[in-house]
């Protein structure tokens, strides 16, 4: 048996220095299940950061089990995600963006490219 929940979000897009540059879109969807009698809770997250020369799309799925850590559901260590492509000047894009929820309750994304 599985249960689930979707989350939908959009935000502004900042520089460093605070600039707006764009817009992320994206959704969390949340499976509770239990695996060989282990009660976990499977996340999947797909992001799509609209920026102003094209898109950055990145997919990810995660795993909490209840034996690794007992508090799992609620959980803010840094994620970090595969990014599978773009549009635009980011057409073929591949790497990885880390995100970190800050103390003030916004997030940090950190990209990095591999050419």
């Amino acid at each position: 048996n599985a249960t689930g929940a979707v989350l939908f979000f959009a935000a502004d897009v900042r520089s460093t220095k605070r600039k707006k540059i764009g817009e992320l879109i994206g959704q969390i969807t949340t499976f509770d299940v239990s695996v060989d009698g282990v009660d976990e809770e499977d996340r999947f997250r797909e992001l799509v950061f609209n920026l102003k020369n094209g898109q950055i799309v990145a997919l990810e799925a995660s795993q909490y089990a209840t034996t690794i850590a007992p508090n799992f559901a609620n959980s803010n260590a840094p994620v970090t995600i595969a990014i599978v492509g773009g549009t635009g000047d980011y057409a073929g894009a591949r790497g990885t963006v880390t995100t970190k929820k800050r103390a003030n309750g916004t997030y940090k994304h950190t990209f990095r490219f591999i050419e």
